[in-house]
């Protein structure tokens, strides 16, 4: 990874210090980069998907970005933002159990793009 202060290294490390830094250090620089990223769709789905997952164990932390994603997907023909955006929301709609009927309909749609 690369920061505005140069190059800075997370490596997996047993100490849950380590891990900690490292993964403040990765969500702030996909916050950085997602900021300055609107005028490329792919990057900003991308973006996305990655501020998404390194806040999925937070209580709804990676919802914004999901819905974010979603509505990306849907603006974008492009089938790398339309798939980035389905696997994002897709991953959010995990927290509910109750929500099967909806990530049943993400997956078909998932499966549709891939076959165009």
């Amino acid at each position: 990874m690369r920061s505005a202060n140069g190059p800075t290294s997370c490596w997996i490390s047993s100490t849950s210090t380590r891990s900690a830094a490292c993964h403040a250090t990765h969500t702030a620089l996909v916050d950085e980069a997602l900021a300055v990223s609107t005028g490329d769709p792919r990057r900003q789905a991308w973006l996305l998907s990655s501020a998404g997952a390194s806040r999925y164990y937070e209580d709804r932390g990676d919802e914004t970005y999901a819905k974010q994603a979603l509505a990306l997907a849907r603006q974008w023909p492009d089938p790398e933002v339309r798939a980035a955006g389905l696997v994002t929301y897709h991953r959010w709609l995990t927290h509910d159990a109750a929500a099967i009927d909806e990530r049943l309909a993400m997956s078909r749609e998932f499966k549709t793009l891939c076959r165009e």
